[in-house]
């Protein structure tokens, strides 16, 4: 399977240790549980990092596009949006599956992944650095 992380080329494996959402929180777990969140497509994870940040496109510049590899092992799926925080936490907790598919709340109809990085399936990912993008378009 793969899946698609922004991250800062300097925090990059500081996200996929999860320590980030750790420290933070994301919008699928609490402060303080490891997590690894991406997108199963890379314009939906860019909307999602521009809401989290609060920012405009062009702060996506300081960002690097990832894939990840993941093993095809089976996820967990939760549709809808109620309670992600505690629905993020018992997923994290219970350590059962590495990933669960969640629905964006940037785009409908796509999914991220909120990855458990304790699971020992992460530990199999591989990571590879997209291309460079060109430059964003200036009006």
């Amino acid at each position: 399977m793969k899946a698609y992380l922004w991250a800062k080329k300097e925090r990059l494996e500081e996200a996929l240790s999860g320590r980030l959402a750790a420290r933070y929180g994301g919008p699928w777990s609490p402060p303080g549980l490891p997590a690894v969140y991406a997108a199963l497509e890379p314009g939906a994870g860019a909307l999602e990092l521009l809401i989290h940040l609060n920012a405009d496109p062009s702060a996506l510049k300081a960002f690097g596009l990832y894939t990840l590899e993941l093993p095809d092992e089976p996820v967990a799926v939760h549709v809808g949006f109620d309670r992600p925080r505690e629905v993020g936490q018992a997923f994290l907790l219970t350590g059962r599956r590495y990933a669960l598919k969640v629905p964006s709340r940037a785009v409908p109809g796509a999914w991220n992944l909120l990855i458990n990085p304790r699971h020992p399936a992460f530990s199999e990912r591989k990571i590879r650095p997209e291309p460079e993008r060109p430059p964003l378009f200036k009006r």
